[in-house]
């Protein structure tokens, strides 16, 4: 309980007090208790209680005293007044009295910034030149122009002093020397709950009333039992009223005579000081989001965590701007009060873009919006991009039926081996041979090497230069291909497979060998040179092949997807259809995407098919062409480790063609953060050689390769950004956390690394002349419920339980993969409520999860265990994440693993 400091006794002046002839009724009554006063109208903000006015009542201080032992005179000199030099911030941190151990930031002044001389609030007395006391209270907040009926706030504000904390009202001494300028620093501003707030306003009530009844009968004495119950029904009247999440200060200017107080002139207040934290008043800020894009169509389910909101107080809003900062284009999230969760996350479904028919992705903004104030929180980029129906899709293509009956001549019909008519009469086919062929016949004289082609040579030579184009369209290298896929599941039992060359993700690629089209596509071409077409002929019929429906299998795979899996070879077939497909001005055909939205680069990254890949890079296909996960074959390289000759031969691309290597996948990531999040540190000192932005933030949590390095715990690369390259080490992520913050959170005393990576950051930045102090003076705490502020903290010291575990964090330093035992185990647990698909997402793979690499196999669990240690992953972060997903049965299970290594 609180001490209220009433005295038991009466307290006799000194002997040498003096009384004065002053009248007292000049000055006003700073605590007047009369119950039937009537009820101000002033409305505190977010409150719907109105104050009372029972406790001050308005006064005026008409003219000027100077004390004199004898008598007060009236100088005719202009009225003193306190000037409010400094106000303090209009947004600070009430923190509770269990987070007051340790050192905190204290109350500073609106103008002050990190980067230069804090200030603090300070007031001026003017027109006065004796000795004087300048007093800062803690008041509430109302009106301007019911300044006068503000009342004592119950919340704390405090000073340090060394290590005790003094409770206001503060003073500070003035004069002429000073400059009567009184500063206030070193002080905070104490949450007081609510079971309290009683005793505390009763507490300043007494010590005003008190100095009160000092001035208008010159001595000290204890209150009444009536004045006492007086001021107890006050308080618990004003405490059903009082707004805790705005304060306000009051500074007054008194003269002291003979330990006595006596107001010079009016008080002034501060503006309104609102809680950091407050879900009524805090800043709005968005700390996270699963998702940075949405469809053009809408209703993405997406999860963000933010600070403090309240739920009938908070909208989540999209806009666009245009390039000249126009907003042309608003709308709002979709959801209820249901969908807010414990004020620190919310649940919402995307609104349509104004357009639902994009073709490409739109960036965006999203932001917080708070309608009570109209405050809003920092916007962050957000992309719309072509919805699930529209990524894909086939624009309308030409099948063979349409070129036959629509765009060719008799005299220019290819002669398909499948439906080539039995008899046909020469006469209409100038350039034909002039016997009725047969598919037999052409299939005999192809497979002979019979065909009289000087003149298909001198066609093919004309279009695109000089080659031996018989010996390319000959029936001996017509062979089925087989496809290399890993662990695929395919639409019959005949489909064949290949090994890939890497390890990596696995995509569908599937095909039958009747679905096959590289043969039919060769047989095709050859014999529709045969007819010497004219060159938009010869355009129309490569859109054909490449992108017809006939030509296309159900997974959206045309000839040149195919040809990507042929690993190795060296058919010129290859080389002259990538002429063909850059000389007849049809580049766009090589950027057709399958149903999972790749092109051929990213198949040709994907198999390692590195004369392939150069053939496609040399026709000049799009480099930066993204899948349906928003990924350029940049990113397929780093995702799938790719040997080093396929990644320079793709940043060679973006090097040649000058296109920007930072592009952005739809999970909100650079190729530079897959490399720092892979520990790919030869890939991290490519891309940054390459121009990579090495301070670029990733859009759901603001993390840049920086702080990733950090979370990752990898030296070498925390080493090499800071050392090599411009990384800013004052950056802050979504949540405000700064690198060497960051370092400081991941303290663990059972783990070597963080104490070092912490140690290389301070050393960093010590050389570079930033001192740590400034980036660790904004730590940000969590806040305590209202009702558990003064609960024990006991339960946090597990020093005991930490070095129990020491023993077993050194042993996982140790163990590189899972056991077979192990991984059947915790497959026993996590397939049945498909937890591995949580666990897939915790450790970045969600891209993986959305194809039916896992689903497929017998035991998901085991797969993803396998694939994670194959792509860096520790036995010890997927225990984390399992711990994170709150997992208790698996991580005994790894935890038992460890001890018996």
């Amino acid at each position: 309980m609180f001490e209220l400091g009433i005295l038991s006794n009466s307290i006799h002046l000194p002997a040498n007090f003096e009384k004065t002839d002053l009248d007292m009724n000049l000055y006003p009554n700073l605590l007047t208790p009369p119950m039937d006063s009537p009820t101000s109208s002033m409305m505190s903000p977010d409150s719907d209680c109105r104050s009372p006015t029972h406790l001050f009542t308005p006064y005026q201080v008409p003219h000027i005293y100077s004390y004199n032992p004898d008598v007060v005179t009236i100088r005719d000199l202009p009225e003193p007044c306190l000037r409010m030099r400094e106000p303090p911030v209009d947004k600070f941190r009430f923190r509770y009295k269990s987070e007051m151990s340790g050192t905190h930031g204290s109350l500073n002044g609106k103008t002050s910034d990190r980067s230069r001389k804090q200030t603090f609030p300070s007031v001026e007395l003017l027109n006065y030149d004796k000795e004087a006391v300048i007093r800062c209270s803690l008041y509430q907040y109302g009106r301007e122009d019911m300044a006068h009926t503000r009342q004592l706030h119950a919340h704390r504000l405090v000073k340090k002093q060394g290590t005790d904390e003094i409770d206001d009202p503060h003073n500070v001494h003035v004069n002429s020397d000073v400059g009567f300028v009184a500063n206030f620093h070193s002080m905070g501003i104490i949450h007081t709950a609510r079971k309290y707030i009683v005793p505390e306003l009763i507490r300043k009530m007494t010590i005003l009333k008190q100095e009160e009844i000092a001035r208008s009968e010159h001595k000290f004495r204890p209150l009444t039992k009536k004045e006492e119950l007086e001021m107890k029904t006050i308080a618990e009247k004003e405490s059903k009223c009082i707004n805790l999440n705005v304060v306000c200060l009051r500074f007054d200017a008194y003269r002291v005579v003979n330990n006595i107080y006596y107001p010079i002139c009016q008080p002034v207040s501060s503006p309104a000081i609102n809680n950091l934290k407050s879900a009524l008043t805090g800043d709005l800020r968005i700390v996270r989001m699963d998702h940075c894009t949405s469809p053009c169509r809408g209703g993405r389910e997406i999860f963000i965590l933010v600070e403090k909101v309240t739920k009938k107080n908070i909208k989540v809003r999209f806009f666009e701007l245009d390039d000249e900062d126009n907003e042309v284009w608003e709308d709002y999230g979709r959801f209820s009060d249901l969908d807010v969760h414990h004020q620190y996350a919310i649940v919402f479904k995307t609104p349509p873009y104004k357009h639902a028919d994009i073709d490409k992705e739109v960036r965006v903004f999203i932001e917080l919006q708070r309608p009570s104030d109209g405050a809003r929180s920092e916007p962050k980029d957000f992309s719309y991009i072509p919805s699930e129906m529209s990524i894909g899709r086939k624009r309308t293509r030409l099948s063979s039926d349409d070129y036959t009956t629509s765009f060719f001549s008799a005299d220019e019909l290819p002669i398909t081996l499948n439906t080539i008519s039995p008899s046909v009469d020469h006469e209409t086919m100038t350039n034909a041979n002039n016997a009725t062929i047969n598919s037999a016949d052409l299939e005999a004289a192809l497979k002979h090497n019979n065909i009289d082609s000087s003149e298909f040579d001198k066609i093919c030579n004309s279009l695109i230069g000089p080659g031996p184009m018989r010996d390319i369209f000959t029936a001996e290298n017509v062979s089925i291909r087989e496809l290399k896929s890993l662990g695929l599941v395919m639409d019959t039992p005949n489909s064949k497979i290949r090994t890939p060359l890497h390890s990596g993700k696995t995509e569908k690629l599937s095909v039958t060998e009747e679905e096959n089209p590289i043969d039919r596509v060769k047989s095709e071409l050859i014999s529709f040179m045969k007819t010497s077409p004219s060159n938009n002929r010869v355009s129309l019929m490569l859109e054909a092949l490449i992108s017809g429906d006939k030509y296309t299998t159900s997974n959206g795979n045309n000839v040149l997807h195919f040809l990507a899996a042929e690993i190795g070879t060296e058919d010129e077939f290859v080389t002259q259809l990538l002429s063909f497909v850059k000389n007849f001005g049809k580049k766009e055909l090589l950027n057709v995407k399958n149903i999972n939205g790749q092109s051929p680069l990213h198949l040709a990254v994907e198999f390692g098919n590195e004369l392939y890949l150069k053939g496609l890079i040399e026709a000049q296909a799009d480099i930066a062409v993204q899948d349906k996960q928003g990924n350029t074959p940049l990113h397929v390289a780093i995702v799938d480790r790719v040997p080093e000759g396929i990644l320079l031969t793709v940043l060679d691309a973006y090097h040649r063609s000058n296109t920007n290597i930072d592009i952005y996948n739809y999970d909100g990531k650079t190729p530079l953060h897959l490399a720092v999040r892979g520990k790919n540190l030869n890939a991290t000192k490519l891309f940054i050689n390459c121009g990579a932005n090495v301070n670029a933030a990733e859009k759901k949590n603001g993390y840049t390769p920086l702080h990733l390095a950090i979370l990752n715990r990898n030296i070498d690369i925390l080493k090499y950004l800071l050392d090599s390259t411009k990384a800013e080490c004052d950056c802050e992520d979504f949540a405000q956390y700064n690198p060497l913050l960051l370092a400081q959170e991941l303290l663990d005393s059972c783990d070597k690394q963080t104490f070092q990576i912490f140690s290389i950051l301070e050393s960093h930045l010590k050389k570079i002349g930033i001192p740590s102090e400034m980036l660790l003076h904004n730590r940000v705490h969590s806040e305590s419920d209202e009702n558990d502020d003064e609960e024990d903290c006991s339960n946090n010291n597990n020093s005991a339980d930490d070095e129990a575990n020491i023993d077993i964090i050194d042993k996982y330093g140790a163990v590189t993969d899972f056991t077979d035992a192990c991984k059947i185990s915790l497959s026993d647990i996590l397939d049945k409520s498909d937890a591995w698909k949580r666990l897939g997402e915790s450790l970045d793979f969600g891209h993986i999860l959305h194809t039916d690499a896992f689903a497929a196999v017998q035991h998901p669990t085991k797969s993803l265990l396998t694939f994670a240690v194959a792509n860096g992953r520790s036995v010890k972060e997927i225990r984390d994440c399992l711990a994170t997903l709150n997992e208790k049965q698996a991580v005994e299970i790894i935890d038992k693993m460890v001890m018996k290594c």
